[in-house]
């Protein structure tokens, strides 16, 4: 099968730079920066607090961080090509639907006046490495191609200052010992790294790399950010599905990032048997 080269709207897939591509790999988190109009960041902050704030005001159905005006950003074509690279599984995808699902999806809207502290490192392929999510978490690499397993997409929908977001250890998510006690618990240790950027922008990390929020300290805004999880379509970590009655509205290309997982009878437009429930092998 071939990739898809548009996403769920019809908008071109961009593929990763060699230089994206090889920074990835090497440190385990990506930024992407400005990919958002002013507009539409406005709007989305609208929904955010209206979920954070008047949730039963929302409808229920897209009363998610899928919902409204962020069930756009679930495939947008900014990172469908990143996640066709290091998540997506080329056999499974055709234009009817992706190689690669979306398991998860959380809001961190930090007031500006609690300015309340999230410091908590984890992650990483050490000690703290969780043995039992080692499939769905899993970092790995072969000549030439590299599968990111369980992946975050952190889309920043209020400017963000350096220091005030989400810090990593960069290379840690092919790390064979646990952090050091006195790097984990010292935020400004060298180690530690994080970015800065304006409203609509996004980072990509794998699970797998160290790390932590932190304070949020700007005194001019909150901050606005969604977290997306994507997994391979054979592996799961998070228990969470789209409301069905939003799942049954959308396109067939984008409801495909939220298929059952496994992979017999699930790449896209595939017809299971009229006898899934009967054993068939050695019969």
């Amino acid at each position: 099968m071939s990739l898809t080269e548009t996403n769920s709207e019809g908008k071109p897939v961009i593929k990763l730079t060699e230089d994206q591509r090889y920074t990835y790999d090497l440190k385990g988190w990506l930024p992407m920066k400005g990919l958002l109009s002013k507009d539409e960041v406005a709007e989305i902050v609208d929904f955010c607090y209206q979920l954070k704030e008047h949730k039963e005001d929302v409808d229920e159905k897209i009363r998610t961080t899928i919902g409204g005006p962020l069930e756009k950003l679930t495939d947008h074509p900014a990172f469908v090509g990143f996640l066709q690279e290091f998540v997506g599984d080329s056999h499974m995808e055709n234009d009817e639907g992706y190689g690669f699902r979306m398991e998860f999806s959380f809001m961190g809207l930090r007031y500006s006046k609690y300015g309340g502290d999230t410091w908590g490192p984890h992650g990483g392929r050490g000690a703290d490495y969780r043995v039992n999510s080692a499939a769905s978490h899993d970092y790995r690499t072969s000549p030439g191609k590299a599968h990111s397993g369980l992946t975050q997409i952190v889309w920043e929908f209020t400017d963000v200052i350096h220091g005030h977001a989400t810090h990593f250890i960069s290379g840690t998510h092919k790390a064979a010992f646990n952090i050091p006690e006195n790097v984990k618990e010292n935020k400004t240790h060298p180690l530690w790294e994080t970015y800065e950027c304006p409203a609509g922008s996004c980072v990509m990390f794998s699970e797998a790399t160290t790390h932590s929020g932190t304070a949020w300290k700007n005194p001019d805004h909150d901050r606005v950010a969604v977290f997306n999880s994507y997994n391979s379509i054979a592996s799961r970590y998070h228990y969470w599905e789209p409301h069905p009655d939003q799942l049954a509205e959308m396109t067939p290309k984008r409801a495909s990032l939220f298929r059952k997982v496994g992979y017999e009878y699930n790449e896209p437009g595939a017809k299971l048997p009229d006898h899934i429930n009967l054993p068939e092998r050695g019969f």
